[in-house]
């Protein structure tokens, strides 16, 4: 038809058909466990027993009780050059902490000597199960500058070591080789904090009136070693969180001392998720331990530092 333009489409190539790729494509991360609010608030009173707010711990179980916060202070002799510590807390009340000391910097740390729990912990008429929820053991060095020296170690280990009155044996730096975090005694702030092991959930009596268990000591502990510090020129702290319930059997012409309800846990993550979602639990134990300089500014909140980097 005259004046009518035609336009003329190019043909479209043809489909080559996509080759399906064989490499392996990467998989990605796992999610990590997001912690409900019970188990959040529990983490931050682990990560900082001395001045979070007490909460429940989620333990498995139909218990629960009373929560107390205990400061007990550890004095060496005045001669200890080389010193040994273990803090359990689920050993006998009486018995909690054992220790030994040395005069010279290698010598035999003797006989372990025993210290038990203070504060309300210590009332048997009152406290009649307990177990621990959050803990922390500080070396705090007490001598003059100048004479600063030696090292300090601690690790967290499962079950326990010393038994009262028993023969020590191996000297501290014997010990320090089995440390995995040793440091030159005032360099840094020396605390270490206590992770709950699987038995550690368990309620464990109190001497006095109730019924003593035996063999039942299988829960975590700090060890905490001194080599070759001046004499008398340190001591020890220990900060420590408990859930517990009144003794069923107090004292003659003395009633019970409270009631407790019996409730299922607080959260519904089961203590093996709780210290998953930690992480490294050794990172965990001494996240604190920083050098003396930072702690002005708080650097373990610092988050590449800190361990409690957990995707809640």
């Amino acid at each position: 038809m005259p004046g009518k333009r035609i336009t003329m489409q190019k043909p479209k190539p043809a489909k080559v058909p996509r080759k399906r790729s064989t490499a392996k494509r990467a998989v990605a991360p796992a999610r990590t466990l997001a912690l409900d609010q019970a188990a959040r608030k529990w983490i931050s009173l682990m990560a900082d027993p001395c001045n979070a707010p007490l909460v429940e711990p989620c333990y498995g179980g139909t218990g629960t009780g009373y929560l107390s916060r205990v400061r007990d202070y550890i004095y060496p002799n005045a001669q200890a050059v080389d010193f040994l510590m273990e803090f359990s807390p689920g050993v006998d009340t009486s018995a909690t902490f054992r220790s030994g000391w040395a005069a010279t910097s290698g010598g035999s740390l003797g006989t372990a000597a025993i210290q038990g729990i203070g504060g309300i912990m210590g009332n048997f008429d009152v406290v009649g199960r307990k177990r621990c929820v959050a803990a922390c053991v500080k070396v705090i060095y007490t001598g003059a500058e100048l004479d600063r020296k030696g090292l300090v170690a601690g690790t967290l280990d499962s079950g326990y070591t010393l038994i009262g009155g028993e023969a020590i044996g191996g000297t501290a730096p014997v010990w320090l080789v089995g440390m995995p975090h040793t440091a030159r005694m005032g360099s840094e702030k020396h605390e270490f904090l206590w992770v709950p092991g699987d038995s550690d959930q368990n309620f464990r009596v109190t001497q006095g009136g109730e019924e003593l268990t035996t063999n039942e000591n299988s829960g975590n502990s700090l060890q905490i070693v001194v080599s070759g510090a001046p004499p008398g020129s340190f001591i020890l702290e220990c900060t420590s969180c408990w859930e517990w319930q009144p003794s069923e059997e107090p004292g003659i012409n003395q009633k019970p001392s409270g009631i407790v309800g019996m409730k299922g846990p607080p959260s519904a993550f089961p203590l093996s998720a709780i210290l998953h979602s930690i992480g490294d639990i050794g990172k965990f134990v001494i996240s604190r331990a920083v050098p003396l300089a930072s702690t002005m500014v708080n650097s373990w909140m610092d988050p590449s530092r800190s361990a409690l980097r957990i995707a809640y």
